[in-house]
């Protein structure tokens, strides 16, 4: 088995990182972050058509693997992008599990182009986010409740709900009684909200039996590969800064006890680049080991990526606690992604209980 990127997906992985490079400079994540009007809301990504990436080309879309989603959402994260794409695939994924072909057949086409976009409400309340923990039901056709954490909601868009008994529900752009609260989350580079679903009419997805498992395996995998990425950028700049700074006339980077810790730093980062590959891969051709890997690879990669950026922000001193330093920009991110779809415990226990721990 080949293990190593074909060039296909190099090409994906760098064309992506260079447009997200160049949408994203600094300065724009500074401005984001404190709120201020942005001006560069179209950027060289949005010309990489890649809404349509994991979708089947039958409905318009390229027909990629979860890898290399997966790649995409490393470079998200590296570069802590602004762009709602990740919940706009996991809506795809969502629908193309759908036993109703006909709602796959009409939503699809619009969610490859990107014309219409979607978003995923899987949380209720505190650290609520599996299959097992939904409670909301869709009683007469319509939902009445609330759900947490919904990520990039987009006016007159698709919102995928999680119900109670793992099933799903397809809420239309045109639904009434949808009331929407905006959250100030700590990574502010990315919007949440809470909506209250009112006599909020929807549509049963009338997914396959593990249709709600399958979408939440496909969340953790991006989350991790996300927090991957925000490891490795949080790691170059942190390496950066320390062959720059001098202390007694050396560079940081020069003490043996600096080096010792970029080194171990850099040990916990980079296997952690296997674990979302495999965890992708597996989602796509090992089925049975899909929802083990993709609990794994969240709870550590996301742990890892939390605590190294404790490290780094360490090692840059007094500035890297400050707002104005971009260090806490990946810090903040690190936070968001080890809480989001569940604690590093809580799927630590469910990896033990799926591999019959």
């Amino acid at each position: 088995m080949n293990f190593a990127l074909s060039e296909q997906q190099q090409m994906l992985q760098s064309t992506v990182a260079a447009a997200l490079a160049a949408g994203f400079p600094p300065q724009r994540l500074h401005s984001l972050i404190n709120r201020r009007a942005d001006d560069g809301a179209h950027t060289e990504f949005d010309g990489l058509e890649l809404w349509g990436l994991p979708i089947d080309p039958k409905y318009g879309g390229a027909g990629l693997e979860m890898i290399d989603a997966a790649l995409v959402a490393e470079c998200v994260g590296f570069a802590a992008a602004a762009v709602p794409i990740v919940n706009h695939w996991l809506v795809a994924f969502a629908l193309s599990h759908a036993s109703d072909r006909d709602i796959a057949a009409k939503w699809l086409p619009q969610l490859a182009t990107g014309k219409l976009r979607g978003t995923v409400a899987l949380a209720e309340g505190e650290s609520r986010w599996l299959p097992d923990d939904w409670t909301l039901r869709g009683d007469g056709g319509t939902l009445n409740g609330e759900k947490w954490f919904v990520g990039d909601v987009a006016p007159n868009g698709l919102i995928v709900v999680g119900l109670a008994g793992g099933e799903l529900g397809l809420v239309l752009p045109d639904a009434s009684g949808i009331g929407t609260k905006v959250l100030d989350g700590v990574d502010r580079t990315r919007s949440m909200a809470r909506l209250r679903f009112t006599a909020t009419p929807f549509v049963p997805l009338g997914c396959v039996a593990d249709g709600a498992v399958r979408l939440v395996d496909a969340a953790l995998i991006l989350t991790a590969a996300d927090a991957f990425g925000g490891a490795r950028r949080l790691l170059e700049m942190t390496t950066a800064y320390l062959g720059q700074r001098e202390q007694f006339g050396m560079r940081l980077v020069q003490f043996q006890a600096i080096k010792h810790q970029l080194a171990n730093i850099a040990l916990e980062v980079e296997p952690c680049r296997a674990l979302y590959w495999y965890a992708a891969h597996a989602f796509d051709h090992r089925r049975d080991e899909c929802s083990a890997s993709a609990a794994l690879a969240k709870a550590h990669i996301c742990d890892r990526f939390l605590q190294m950026s404790r490290d780094c922000i360490e090692l840059h001193g007094g500035i890297g606690f400050t707002w104005d330093y971009d260090a806490q920009i990946w810090l903040k991110r690190a936070m968001f992604d080890a809480t989001i779809y569940g604690s590093a415990r809580r799927h630590r226990e469910r990896y033990a209980r799926l591999v019959g721990w």
